[in-house]
């Protein structure tokens, strides 16, 4: 059967010639028969190239004409999964956070923070020794460090930021600087007036509250 088709392919058994011997193991007439009729063969003490003894199954492949491995299959695969995993083993170990970023050590409140994924400030210097600012986060999926400068900072969680305010005003009934003089409640959305009668609310200062005063008799 062909491996990468899955088809079946002919082959008159006369065109089909069995060595005597495979890897230093001499084939009898029975083994040979075996090998002719298409069915696998078991054979045991061969040697491999580098002079190692091994045990396989052998078989002869009708399309390549020649008689091949087969390896145990199940094998391999267990193989294969031991070193996925000992690879993600080793992978995990390497991606614990580092203490130091760019020269600069890290505190240990920066460090307890940053090895959870919290992006942390820092106060770095370039290679010329002159001071520069940033944030920084640790993925913990890849084990990279992220770094942000400040613009970048602030540009990434403003609209968290504004999410936030948005929330407090309508749902806890909070005002910010720009609508807190209004009267009429605000909008979704809304974080100034929206309108010019809005707008003259806003501008307008609170009046002083009166005190009353007491007569002295």
């Amino acid at each position: 059967m062909d491996k990468l088709t899955n088809e079946l392919i002919a082959l008159r058994t006369s065109l089909i010639k069995i060595p005597n011997g495979i890897k230093g193991v001499q084939l009898n007439d029975e083994q040979k028969q075996t090998l002719t009729e298409g069915k696998p063969l078991y054979l045991e003490g061969m040697t491999s190239t580098k002079g190692a003894s091994f045990n396989a199954n052998v078989q002869y492949n009708a399309d390549k004409n020649y008689v091949e491995f087969l390896f145990d299959r199940s094998n391999n695969n267990q193989q294969s999964q031991n070193k996925q995993q000992s690879n993600q083993q080793s992978q995990n170990q390497t991606q614990e956070a580092p203490r130091t970023f760019r020269g600069k050590d890290l505190t240990d409140e920066q460090y307890n923070k940053f090895k959870d994924g919290q992006t942390v400030y820092v106060e770095l210097k370039d290679k010329k020794d002159q001071p520069y600012q940033g944030y920084i986060t640790f993925n913990k999926e890849n084990g990279k460090t992220n770094f942000e400068f400040p613009n970048q900072y602030k540009e990434r969680v403003k609209p968290v930021e504004e999410h936030k305010t948005q929330t407090a005003v309508n749902s806890e009934g909070k005002t910010n600087e720009a609508t807190k003089n209004l009267k009429e409640p605000l909008q979704k959305g809304q974080q100034t007036p929206k309108n010019e009668k809005q707008q003259e609310q806003q501008n307008k200062p609170k009046a002083p509250a009166k005190s009353r005063s007491r007569k002295v008799s």
